[in-house]
């Protein structure tokens, strides 16, 4: 079978028995491999993507990939990356290579830490990463993991969305003993305190999924913090008795979504103060929280 040799957008199903030579498809923007099954008509389209310069796309969903390709990172013009549903462990250090990379799908991999290279992505705008429960040893929520997201992944000011990172105490969601300690203190403190103290100041993030590894019993989103964040996702943080919400803290805030944090007993406090709210979800809350809230 022959191609065009314009073809800009090529999508294929499950088999990849009839693909030729990549010279028929030099000038693609977009490529779709969906489920595909390994053979070595894919090995050979894996080898020839260093020769897609002008690729913009590139969906692996489901591909029997167990290894991140090498060729990928040589793609420069790359937009849209997704390995989604595949065996794939690690990402590349070079993965920093892609500097026109909007958005990075590694949902039900097996990833569950991003080199700290990530950060070259300036124009990430949404970074999505989870596991299934049935493919990591790890605590999860309705059977997905979070990622261990780089420390300072707060300088990725261009981020969006960002899904699903594992919780720990910092800036921006500061703990009881934050706010009490010395200003010496607290910058030792929140230097080892992990990526969430570096996001209070991301100034396009909408989307936020926090999950899991919150071992303190405060949670507390500082003034000023989060300004246009319109999704809050608070999953299985296991130690979270209270949320705090400070004047002037997430102001656009429309959906806010608590689940199977259970010592949680009441609700966020100053919640009121969220005036654009329009959805509040608690799902495998404590009995005392569901009565509080029945109450009020």
């Amino acid at each position: 079978m022959r191609w065009p040799e314009r073809v800009r957008s090529f999508s294929i199903h499950d088999h990849l028995e009839h693909l030729q030579q990549s010279k028929h498809f030099t000038k693609l923007w977009s490529l779709l491999l969906f489920s595909a099954t390994y053979s070595p008509s894919m090995s050979s389209m894996l080898a020839s993507l260093r020769d897609l310069k002008l690729l913009k796309v590139l969906d692996l969903s489901g591909a029997a990939l167990k290894i991140f390709p090498n060729e990928v990172v040589k793609l420069g013009h790359l937009t849209y990356l997704s390995i989604n549903k595949t065996e794939v462990k690690k990402i590349p250090k070079s993965i920093g290579r892609l500097k026109n990379l909007q958005i990075l799908d590694l949902r039900h991999t097996y990833v569950i830490e991003l080199p700290d290279e990530i950060l070259n992505l300036q124009r990430l705008c949404h970074l999505l990463a989870f596991q299934n429960e049935d493919k990591l040893n790890c605590y999860s929520f309705n059977n997905e993991c979070g990622f261990k997201a780089p420390v300072e992944i707060g300088n990725l000011t261009s981020l969006q969305k960002l899904c699903r990172i594992e919780a720990t105490h910092g800036s921006g969601i500061c703990t009881k003993k934050d706010r009490e300690a010395n200003p010496a203190e607290v910058v030792r403190h929140y230097k080892d305190a992990g990526p969430l103290r570096y996001l209070q100041g991301l100034p396009n993030l909408v989307y936020l999924d926090l999950v899991e590894s919150y071992e303190e019993e405060e949670l507390c989103f500082q003034a000023d913090g989060f300004r246009k964040l319109k999704i809050l996702l608070l999953s299985g943080l296991e130690g979270l008795g209270w949320v705090i919400v400070e004047e002037g803290a997430m102001p656009r805030l429309e959906e806010l979504y608590i689940q199977n944090c259970k010592f949680m007993e009441e609700l966020p406090s100053c919640i009121e103060q969220l005036t654009n709210l329009t959805l509040l979800d608690l799902f495998d809350m404590s009995d005392i929280m569901v009565s509080n809230f029945q109450v009020e």
